[in-house]
């Protein structure tokens, strides 16, 4: 094994809040979400995830896919598809960085940049 081939993709542990160092725990979570998949840190910095359109009559349907809403089509594309799937995998890691105790304390929060 080449310990100069920098081409193998590693994987960082993730890392668990200690309440007792909730900065340095801040900066290694963000530092472990950019390193592992940036599009989870972009849902919870910028709160990137899926917003549904405000409440009115859909015209028709984009093709790439659609969704029931009271009575309604509500055109859902595959950007927004991935913006959602960004913000749930986001939520669930910060999540499971939390200490037990703590997880079912915090699920009531609907997406990551609330969490």
């Amino acid at each position: 094994m080449d310990p100069y081939n920098h081409s193998t993709p590693t994987s960082t542990k993730l890392p668990i809040l200690d309440t007792r160092k909730f900065e340095q725990w801040k900066f290694r979570i963000q530092q472990y979400l950019q390193h592992e998949h940036y599009a989870l840190w972009e849902a919870i910095e910028f709160g990137d995830s899926y917003k549904e359109p405000p409440e009115e009559t859909g015209k028709g349907v984009t093709g790439e896919g659609s969704a029931k809403k009271k009575g309604r089509t509500v055109a859902i594309t595959t950007k927004d598809m991935q913006k959602r799937r960004n913000d749930v995998k986001a939520r669930t890691t910060l999540l499971l960085a939390l200490p037990d105790k703590h997880q079912l304390r915090f699920n009531k929060y609907d997406n990551a940049k609330e969490l």
